[in-house]
């Protein structure tokens, strides 16, 4: 009887790791980043245009470690497009070419691409105003 317990005590033992090690850890508090800038910035359409898109991480062991794996772009008085991946669709682009001086771009809903086992809320919009 005492061997079956010890049996059942290590399996026990044994999936509580398997869990832990499983364990998802949440982060929030990221922003999409735009040429290393977050949350507000004033840029040309051509430096929007060949822009780095990213995350911006407040936790400094995920600096550097999440990607971006998807948007939403609002430009001023047009309907939103959604971006797969981190680069401007042609359909954003040409978007784009119709915004003035002084037009704003909002990023909204960026999905990351987890690192790990970290799942990453992307939190904050973007605003970009055109110079």
């Amino acid at each position: 009887m005492k061997n079956v317990s010890r049996k059942y005590l290590l399996l026990i033992c044994f999936i509580s790791i398997l869990c832990q090690s499983q364990e998802i850890i949440k982060r929030q508090g990221f922003a999409v980043s735009v040429n290393a800038k977050f949350l507000e910035a004033s840029m040309t359409k051509e430096e929007f245009k060949t822009a780095t898109f990213g995350v911006h991480s407040f936790y400094p062991e995920m600096v550097g470690r999440v990607g971006l794996k998807g948007f939403t772009v609002k430009y001023t008085g047009q309907k939103e497009i959604v971006i797969k991946g981190n680069k401007l669709t042609d359909v954003a682009l040409r978007g784009l070419s119709k915004l003035k001086r002084g037009d704003q771009i909002t990023i909204y809903d960026a999905i990351s691409k987890p690192d790990g086992n970290y799942l990453v809320e992307i939190r904050y919009p973007m605003i970009i105003t055109i110079l």
